[in-house]
C-alpha cells in the first residue's frame, strides 16, 4: 500500500507555483533512492560505511530518506538493529499505555504522546535527512526508557522476525517504487 500511495502521490501531485513534477526535486530524490539501493546491492550486509552515502552517489547529497540511508551505510545488519530500536521503544510505549489506562494517568499520557510522536516521525523520516532526525530519536528513546522502568518488557523472537520481514519488505517496496517511477518518467 505504501508503494501505491507513493506512486499516486508522485503522479497526481498538484503543481505548486508553476512547478510540475518535471521541475520539482522528485527526480533527484528518486535518483538518490536508486543509488542508495545500488549501495545496498553492492554491500548488503555491512553497508558502505557511516557517513559515506554522500561519497557514494553522483549527486553528492544525503538520501533525504532516513531508512534508506541507514541501510545503505550500515547494511541489512545495521538497518535491522536500527529498526529494532524503534520496535522496542514502540512496544514499550504501547505496553505502558495499555497497562496504565485508567490507573496511572501520567504514564498513560506520556506513552500516548510518545506513540503519537513516533508515528509522525516514522512517516516523516521517509523524507528527512540524517542531520534532522538525531535529536528526535534521542528524545524518543530516552522518553521510552524513562517510562519503561516501571513496566519491564522484553523483545521476543516474534518482534525480531517481524522487524526483519518489514526491513526486507521495505527495501523491496522502495526498489519496486523507484523502478516504476523510472519506467513511467
Amino acid at each position: 500500500m505504501a508503494v501505491i500511495a507513493m506512486v499516486l502521490f508522485l503522479v497526481l501531485k498538484p503543481t505548486e507555483e508553476g512547478r510540475g513534477l518535471g521541475e520539482s526535486t522528485t527526480g533527484e530524490r528518486v535518483g538518490l533512492m536508486y543509488q542508495g539501493l545500488q549501495m545496498v546491492k553492492s554491500e548488503p550486509f555491512l553497508g558502505v560505511g557511516i557517513d559515506q552515502f554522500k561519497e557514494n552517489n553522483s549527486y553528492r547529497k544525503e538520501a533525504h530518506n532516513l531508512y534508506l540511508q541507514r541501510v545503505a551505510e550500515t547494511g541489512v545488519v545495521g538497518g535491522f538493529f536500527f529498526f529494532m530500536m524503534f520496535v522496542a521503544a514502540a512496544k514499550a510505549a504501547f505496553s505502558i499505555w495499555s497497562a496504565s489506562r485508567g490507573k496511572h494517568e501520567e504514564d498513560e499520557a506520556n506513552a500516548l504522546c510518545l506513540l503519537t510522536s513516533m508515528a509522525g516521525f516514522g512517516a516523516s523520516a521517509f523524507f528527512l535527512s540524517v542531520n534532522i532526525e538525531t535529536p528526535f530519536i534521542i528524545l524518543g528513546l530516552f522518553t521510552a526508557l524513562s517510562i519503561n522502568q516501571e513496566y519491564e518488557r522484553i523483545i521476543g523472537k516474534k518482534d525480531l522476525y517481524l522487524t526483519a520481514a518489514v526491513l526486507i519488505g521495505g527495501i523491496a517496496a522502495v526498489y519496486t517504487a523507484v523502478n516504476l517511477y523510472n519506467l513511467l518518467f
